[in-house]
């Protein structure tokens, strides 16, 4: 998650739960992943907006499942949002509130919304960021599939 917000990830292969089946896992192929985010100030406290794009590729799928239909690929798309939305969630509630530190380095998008640098400084972003709200969108397109449709 950390590589994806900082505009870092390059590809990797991440297991899902399958929305059809919740006994089985699904493996997708992230072959790009970008993130837009935006700080404001509100009443002093940090709001933080996480605008995540993720292409992949399916790479496995049970015999039981077709997910090669169009309602199938939009409900494993949209699950696939919930999932990396919830993981990305906990990730920056986790280095905000119990590390307490801004190792995806949001200041340097909050540091526009101040006049000067002493006031960036008498803000105390260090301080300040420990007590962020955060808004994640993600948009996951599965591009294509590796597998093959039986005719």
């Amino acid at each position: 998650m950390h590589l994806i917000l900082c505009n870092d990830f390059k590809s990797a292969t991440v297991n899902i739960p399958s929305p059809f089946d919740d006994t089985d896992y699904i493996s997708l192929y992230v072959t790009s992943a970008k993130s837009k985010n935006t700080v404001k100030i509100v009443n002093g406290t940090p709001y933080i907006s996480c605008r995540v794009n993720l292409t992949t590729r399916l790479l496995s799928s049970s015999t039981s499942s077709n997910y090669l239909t169009d309602e199938n690929k939009k409900v494993l798309e949209d699950y696939a949002d919930s999932y990396f939305k919830a993981h990305i969630n906990d990730y920056l509630y986790k280095t905000s509130k119990e590390f307490k530190s801004d190792i995806c380095k949001f200041g340097k998008y909050a540091v526009s919304k101040f006049l000067s640098m002493d006031k960036w400084k008498n803000y105390d972003w260090e301080n300040k960021y420990e007590n962020s709200f955060f808004t994640i969108a993600v948009d996951t397109k599965i591009k294509s599939s590796y597998l093959i449709k039986e005719t």
